[in-house]
């Protein structure tokens, strides 16, 4: 799946490299794309839900993404000019359905030093603040969870999951 979602976002344009905002909710779509990114080894963006439109609008002038994945109401908010190209991608079902039918040969795995993803604060205290992570910092907290947890390949989070005493 992963890789079926890093085609379809290189089929669309997204390379090595381009900022890719990210506006969602944690789900099951939205970890999809964000590792399809990492695949790609474009650089994840995610936004706050909560922002405010004008908030939003601001990080999308600061922050100068290749393409927007958000729901499609938060889309339609781009009714004003930003003054770059920015290409759309809503979240329903379908489109992800299409990402998953797209083929071709994917880039190399990116590089450990590879920056993957831009954190921002929320500007509460001022201007918001950026944080590059790369994709080694991404591995190593990866794998710090891993063994602070003790997962195993056969891990997965479901419901009932979710409701089982902690340990």
């Amino acid at each position: 799946l992963i890789e079926g979602v890093a085609r379809g976002l290189m089929a669309r344009g997204v390379e090595k490299g381009h900022r890719v905002a990210l506006t969602m909710e944690g789900s099951r779509p939205s970890i999809l794309y964000y590792l399809g990114l990492l695949r790609l080894g474009a650089v994840a963006v995610p936004m706050d839900p909560g922002l405010t439109v004008a908030q939003w609008l601001g990080r999308l002038q600061e922050l100068t993404p290749t393409m927007e994945i958000a729901p499609l109401a938060v889309l339609q908010a781009l009714e004003q000019p930003l003054g770059f190209d920015l290409l759309q991608l809503d979240l329903s079902p379908a489109t992800l359905e299409s990402l998953l039918r797209e083929g071709g040969a994917l880039p190399d795995v990116p590089d450990p030093g590879d920056v993957v993803q831009i954190l921002s604060t929320t500007g509460t205290t001022g201007t918001s603040k950026h944080v590059l992570l790369t994709l080694g910092n991404i591995s190593a907290a990866a794998h710090q969870i891993n063994q602070v947890m003790g997962l195993t390949a056969a891990f997965s989070v479901s419901p009932a999951a979710s409701r089982q005493p902690a340990r």
